[in-house]
């Protein structure tokens, strides 16, 4: 899913039989246009172009480092959402996802 403040990655299972999940998700902060917009106020218009052509090139990096991963359990009435740590997210991938 893709929205105006975010990106959501989902992998994992849906059973509609038994109304269970067993999601990962991955989420994704856009921070890009908004920290350009800050230092084009503080810095001037070409310290704004600036800031947005290094975050253009650097897109993948802080992006990566600014997401966040969730493992979410259980009945859709009652889910548990886990907050997996940094590590994890790198390590468990391939365990979790089907």
């Amino acid at each position: 899913m893709k929205g105006p403040a975010a990106t959501v990655r989902m992998s994992g299972l849906a059973d509609l039989n038994q109304e269970t999940v067993q999601l990962r998700l991955k989420v994704i902060p856009k921070l890009s246009e908004g920290v350009a917009i800050a230092s084009a106020l503080i810095g001037g218009p070409l310290a704004g172009v600036g800031v947005l052509a290094a975050q253009k090139l650097l897109r993948d990096p802080i992006e990566e480092a600014s997401s966040q991963s969730f493992m979410v359990t259980g009945s859709w009435q009652d889910p548990e959402v886990t907050r997996l740590a940094k590590t994890q997210n790198k390590t468990d991938a391939q365990a979790t996802e089907p």
